[in-house]
């Protein structure tokens, strides 16, 4: 017999490819999903929950966590899916400082500090 399970999933940025099957799947073993996106993806399955926000700014990251908490209660399982690149095409010799800085915020700093603040949430949990 299958164990019976419920977790609160978030999954971040993009609800499509590797993230949305994974979404997929996590709902069909019984996951509550949470969705964070900037845009509310077109296509989505009516059951996953859905919160907008532009994750590498600190204060969507707080209330994204604030309402996952009042909300959910917290995270079980996070799925970072956040990052992407806005550079010039023409190698490295093309990339300024404002380049890399914002690639490090958008692809390191952001989705750490969101799984701290998830990481936070989920030892702070009552398990039963």
């Amino acid at each position: 017999m299958a164990k019976s399970w419920r977790k609160n999933s978030v999954g971040h940025r993009r609800y499509k490819g590797a993230g949305k099957a994974i979404a997929e799947r996590l709902a069909r073993a019984g996951a509550t999903i949470i969705i964070t996106a900037r845009n509310k993806p077109e296509k989505m399955n009516v059951e996953f929950h859905y919160i907008a926000a532009d994750l590498i700014l600190r204060k969507e990251q707080k209330k994204v966590i604030e309402e996952i908490k009042n909300s959910f209660g917290g995270v079980d399982i996070l799925i970072n899916n956040l990052g992407g690149s806005e550079t010039p095409g023409g190698g490295f010799q093309a990339l300024t400082d404002a380049h890399l800085a914002g690639n490090d915020q958008t692809n390191l700093l952001a989705p750490v500090r969101l799984d701290r603040a998830c990481f936070h949430s989920c030892c702070n949990k009552v398990q039963v």
